[in-house]
């Protein structure tokens, strides 16, 4: 099966972060989690009733059964992870188990001392950093709040934040500690009150962008600094869309990510919106956004000239799926049908919501070509923006690298899995599929191809650009 990104069987256990004091004071039973786990998949999945369909049971049985033999012998530190293992038979993105675990106050302090204990003073990190500056993941990222410079020490990556935001966080601290390849990251995160959870992540966007489980955004600082006063004093969220001129003509909207708050997702769209409609041709650099909401239509008018058609997939039948239905039945008389019908129909795989369509009748504004430019980073709410932006639009074409494949099966529902205890494990399951012919004419085994595939080894803009004009008309 093919391996998204995210999907990583290797077992991190950062030493001293996680002492065996916090590990008998969990109360974290993995085998009961997995029952539960289990349990939803062969109930709720609809992936696995397509399994069932096409008579294939037999690999994913044999995988089960491997599991449950070994759910009692995991650690409350590991089985965030371990579960993962066993739901990533499936390679679907959207079927997953995170944790958010509850620490004391005690365990707290303890976390805080530790991130800060056995540091490498600045001298120390910066000519680890020299030496090992052709890594693809060592150098210098930041997120929202923090500055990090991340080394490799043995097996590990560590990411030390060196400058915050934070009052909070003071000298150099670690921020997160990991194992695997450049898409095959998983490890240990930090929070901002230092208590580590399990994560999962990868490297996109030509190497200049890494993504964490939860839309976690980092991305490298364009300019290496040799010294402590050469960083910079602030730094923007690297979650957040940015747009600039390419040319007189072209504009670039770079997006990392639709999990970022809509209200300021519009005012940075607002803010330069003239300029956007009046471009005769836009780049749309969504590589390395791992979805989020549906935040593309507060421009997809922008280039669409056709109506999106109304859509429809399937659902099957269960408590899990009645309750996500059900919640949000208030809010939209097209859930609480089909909330109605899986209450009809309890375990039988069913229509899904009828979404209707969405009119467009002709551009707002005065772009004649998009470019859409992705890679394997992109996933879910970024894979359905290329989709309906194909639909309402023959302006429209595809470039990079072919998509992560975490689309066939949407909307999810998030819930607590049982026997987690104070590490709040949640699972999350896909509730419908993307239309009734799933996975027959879908998209998780490929990903999006895209039109014109480019290696993405040099400046991909520029090749757009030539390509535009090598294909004009």
């Amino acid at each position: 099966m093919k391996k998204n990104a995210f999907l990583c069987l290797v077992l991190v256990l950062v030493p001293g972060l996680v002492s065996d004091d916090v590990a008998r004071a969990d109360p974290c039973d993995c085998e009961v989690s997995f029952a539960h786990a289990q349990q939803v998949v062969e109930t709720a999945y609809l992936g696995y009733a397509h399994l069932t369909e096409a008579n294939d049971r037999a690999a994913y049985q044999r995988h089960r059964d491997r599991y449950a033999a070994d759910a009692a012998k995991q650690a409350p530190e590991t089985c965030t992870a371990w579960l993962q293992g066993y739901l990533d038979f499936f390679d679907d993105g959207h079927l997953f188990v995170i944790e958010q675990p509850v620490y004391t106050p005690d365990q707290e302090t303890a976390f805080e001392a530790e991130v800060r204990a056995h540091v490498p003073g600045e001298a120390a990190l910066w000519r680890t950093l020299e030496r090992q500056a052709t890594d693809p993941l060592t150098g210098w990222w930041y997120d929202a709040q923090s500055l990090m410079a991340v080394i490799q020490e043995g097996d590990d990556y560590v990411a030390y934040v060196v400058r915050s935001k934070q009052p909070s966080m003071q000298g150099i601290e670690r921020k997160a500690v990991w194992r695997g390849t450049p898409t095959r990251l998983e490890g240990t995160y930090f929070s901002d009150s230092h208590g580590p959870r399990h994560i999962r992540g990868g490297l996109y966007k030509q190497q200049q962008q890494l993504v964490w489980t939860g839309g976690i955004v980092w991305a490298r600082l364009p300019e290496v600094p040799s010294s402590s006063s050469e960083l910079p004093a602030d730094w923007p969220d690297p979650a957040l869309p940015t747009i600039s001129n390419v040319d007189s003509n072209t504009m670039l909207l770079t997006i990392p990510s639709f999990l970022v708050d809509a209200s300021t997702f519009n005012e940075i769209l607002l803010a330069r919106v003239d300029e956007l409609l009046g471009a005769h041709r836009v780049v749309i650099d969504i590589r390395g956004n791992t979805g989020g909401n549906a935040l593309y239509f507060s421009f997809l008018g922008a280039y669409a000239e056709r109506p999106l058609p109304p859509s429809q997939g399937e659902v099957w039948a269960s408590p899990y799926t009645l309750e996500y239905y059900r919640a949000r039945a208030g809010d939209d008389a097209l859930y609480a049908d089909v909330a109605q019908r899986i209450e009809e129909h309890m375990g039988e795989v069913i229509p899904g919501p009828a979404y209707p369509g969405r009119k467009y009748d002709e551009p707002m504004g005065q772009v004649q070509r998009v470019a859409i430019l992705m890679d394997e980073g992109c996933m879910s709410a970024a894979e359905s923006f290329v989709l309906h932006s194909q639909a309402v639009s023959p302006r429209v074409t595809t470039f990079g690298r072919a998509t992560a494949g975490v689309i066939d099966y949407t909307s999810v529902h998030s819930f607590l899995l049982d026997g987690g205890g104070s590490r709040r494990l949640y699972m999350g399951i896909p509730t419908s599929s993307l239309h009734e012919d799933i996975p027959q004419r879908g998209y998780n085994a490929t990903g999006i191809v895209p039109q014109v595939p480019l290696l993405l080894d040099h400046d991909p803009v520029a090749e757009i650009l030539r390509w535009w004009d090598q294909n004009a008309g």
